[in-house]
């Protein structure tokens, strides 16, 4: 998912030197980093949970039309969120900053995650081997 988030957030941008790089790595939110949850199949950074709670709870949101227009709003700014998430796991994994982060540090997270991706892939081929064996017994 990392990789991806990352290859889709680079595609057919114009790099010409690291302040692009970084430029373009920089989230443009503080909301997404840390926990998610799943509402109802919607992922969710933990933040805006808290405050559709928090919302409901004080009656700032107390019809079905704003609740829906709260869950409409989260859901367009879903991949926003998304890219705060895997840039502050990016930042850990680096142990760097956005700020921080070279084109060779780019390079090397691309290449674990595809390594990564080819691993588990590898596995489940020989896992679905096993099921088709001939000598699988019922």
């Amino acid at each position: 998912m990392l990789g991806k988030c990352l290859i889709n957030r680079l595609r057919d941008k114009q790099i010409t030197n690291e302040t692009d790089l970084r430029e373009i790595l920089r989230p443009q939110s503080d909301i997404g980093a840390g926990k998610w949850f799943d509402l109802a199949g919607l992922f969710m950074p933990e933040k805006e949970v808290e405050k559709l709670l928090s919302d409901i709870e004080n009656e700032d949101i107390n019809t079905l039309e704003q609740t829906e227009q709260v869950f409409r709003r989260m859901f367009e700014s879903y991949s926003l969120y998304e890219w705060t998430y895997v840039a502050d796991v990016l930042q850990k994994l680096s142990d760097k900053t956005t700020e921080e982060i070279t084109s060779s540090d780019i390079i090397e997270l691309i290449t674990k995650c595809r390594d990564a991706f080819v691993n588990f892939n590898n596995q489940l081929i020989q896992d679905a081997g096993k099921e088709f064996s001939p000598n699988v017994q019922f």
